[in-house]
């Protein structure tokens, strides 16, 4: 079991009491180690050397578990990327209706845009529920900052994704007792708490949780099925209730 799974029991609570803690903080909170590509070779005679399936020019992507010595291609992985000289914003890679995933041998698939100097980071989904969905990541965090490696030479860049670093990204459903859609201050101070809120829960689960898939209701739509409700009063204080995304007790230790 990942070391985040231990703090489960305790999220609903960590959550709940953030009140405006509904969004995926732009960074995710990951960085980056990747391996140049190495060129594939057949096993006949003289030990030909094939073309390698995720070269592109100038840059292919392959997302890959295992170690460097005995690396799998896998299914499913998006990648995101960090355009060089930005501190945060990263995008993941493809159109914007539909990022790009890998095939089974690992390779991005679709055209790749990316420079020297960016930053990349891979996330293949292993576990998955309406709550929540558990990733292993080719990132770890720094100390005080993502340690991110730049995109250099050209080639096929390998990004290797390991249990060791595990991401649950925990979806939210947040209701409004009004419709705040024209409150533009509101909406401000609403999405910076977002990001206060994302930073802390990543901070306390030393870079194992942040927000995903966050849903807004406006004027107390879904009111009662929501994860955390948003009162108009002010007099009402912030509580919450024990419990989160387990079904049945759970022992924190």
């Amino acid at each position: 079991m990942p070391p985040a799974a231990r703090l489960l029991p305790r999220i609903g609570a960590i959550l709940a009491g953030l009140g405006l803690a509904i969004a995926l903080m732009a960074m995710l909170g990951l960085s980056l180690v990747f391996a140049s590509g190495t060129p594939r070779h057949d096993n006949g005679a003289g030990n030909a050397m094939q073309a390698d399936p995720c070269d592109a020019s100038p840059y292919g992507i392959r997302v890959v578990s295992g170690t460097a010595e005995a690396a799998v291609g896998v299914a499913n992985a998006v990648v995101y990327r960090l355009p060089e000289g930005e501190p945060s914003g990263a995008q993941p890679l493809g159109p914007i209706t539909r990022s790009l995933a890998s095939d089974d041998q690992g390779c991005l698939q679709g055209r790749v845009e990316i420079s020297a100097g960016d930053k990349l980071v891979a996330l293949l989904p292993i576990t998955h529920t309406s709550a929540y969905t558990l990733y292993y990541t080719s990132a770890r965090p720094g100390r005080n900052e993502l340690v991110m490696q730049p995109v250099s030479e050209p080639g096929v860049v390998d990004l290797v994704v390991s249990p060791e670093n595990p991401l649950y990204l925990f979806n939210l459903d947040v209701a409004l007792e009004w419709d705040a859609r024209t409150d533009g201050i509101f909406l401000n101070d609403l999405a910076e708490s977002i990001k206060r809120s994302s930073e802390l829960l990543y901070d306390v689960s030393n870079g194992q949780m942040a927000l995903g898939k966050v849903r807004v209701f406006q004027n107390r739509e879904n009111w009662l099925g929501a994860d955390a409700v948003v009162y108009a009063s002010n007099s009402i204080r912030p509580r919450a209730t024990m419990g989160g995304v387990v079904s049945q007790p759970t022992s924190d230790v």
